[in-house]
């Protein structure tokens, strides 16, 4: 009997709206800390794709521009007013002078690829996907779209040097580069 007095004397534990209480409080902090946990984490993917694109974007207007300066000029364009598809020639001393890089834009990325050929046909410079890495490779990811114009207003054939705008996107990010170059080996 005693026993039994004291089993119902000591009776503690937890009603149950302690317990529903605790869980609402316990369900907010989380639904706080939840929160907060996906808005940096939105952040930290906006900002990596901001550093990927501004890598990407100063990379791909530097060795273009190199290929630029280091030609004789662009050997052929598939159109004046901004092509998709753009060849540099060489004709110096420290290139073979059939040498010419092929830049195409297929509307996602930029490919290149080298030839030493005196005279392109069309399957030299036609793309397809079953081509990368094979003879096309990846020049630039990203990019949205491009515009190449020769500069002072000439044709590319007359023009000194080329104007370059890459455009580049990857999520929410956008990022503009240009740039002037001018052909040092153009005679």
């Amino acid at each position: 009997m005693r026993i039994k007095k004291a089993l119902a004397k000591n009776q503690s534990g937890f009603t149950l709206v302690e317990v529903m209480v605790t869980l609402v409080i316990v369900t907010m902090l989380v639904g706080v800390i939840g929160s907060f946990l996906v808005m940096h984490l939105k952040s930290y993917e906006t900002t990596k794709s901001v550093i990927d694109i501004q890598y990407e974007a100063q990379l791909a207007l530097s060795r273009l521009g190199k290929v630029a300066m280091e030609s004789a000029g662009v050997y052929n364009v598939n159109s004046e007013s901004n092509p998709t598809l753009i060849v540099f020639e060489y004709n110096d001393d420290y290139h073979d002078p059939n040498k010419k890089m092929i830049f195409y834009y297929d509307g996602i990325m930029v490919l290149f690829k080298t030839l030493n050929k005196e005279t392109l046909d069309a399957t030299d410079l036609s793309y397809d996907s079953d081509d990368l890495n094979s003879s096309w490779y990846v020049f630039a990811n990203y990019v949205d779209s491009w515009t190449i114009t020769p500069n002072a207003g000439v044709t590319f054939d007359e023009s000194t040097g080329i104007n370059i705008t890459m455009n580049f996107k990857k999520n929410d990010a956008v990022i503009t580069v240009s740039n002037s170059f001018k052909y040092r080996n153009k005679y």
